[in-house]
């Protein structure tokens, strides 16, 4: 089974909003992402220590369907809901048929806030 397909293509259209993303190249894509700025947990490196953070999840097709890579979104700009944010870095969200079609947490800080 496709979970991508099947699965996290219909929770995007549904609950998704698009994104304005912009590179440290220059290039400016939209994405379809899930609004995650409440926080999310995450686990850093190998330390189990849980940490709340802002973050947008993005399905990994998506971001390679708008030809990025990861290395383009790390301290891109992205507009979600009229916020601004930069992407600090991004965390990978694995589902069951593995990495390359799971999801991506986009680690968010907003400048203003320095958080």
């Amino acid at each position: 089974m496709d979970f991508d397909a099947v699965l996290l293509a219909p929770i995007y259209a549904t609950f998704g909003t698009d994104a304005e993303i912009l590179t440290t190249a220059g290039d400016e894509k939209t994405l379809r992402v899930i609004d995650k700025t409440e926080g999310v947990e995450i686990s850093l490196g190998n330390v189990n220590v849980p940490t709340l953070r802002p973050a947008a999840a993005v399905r990994r097709t998506s971001l390679s369907d708008q030809g990025l890579s990861l290395a383009d979104v790390d301290d891109a700009q992205i507009t979600i809901n009229d916020v601004l944010w930069r992407i600090k870095g991004h965390a990978p969200k694995s589902g069951p048929n593995g990495e390359a079609k799971g999801e991506i947490y986009l680690l968010l800080i907003d400048e203003k806030l320095g958080r």
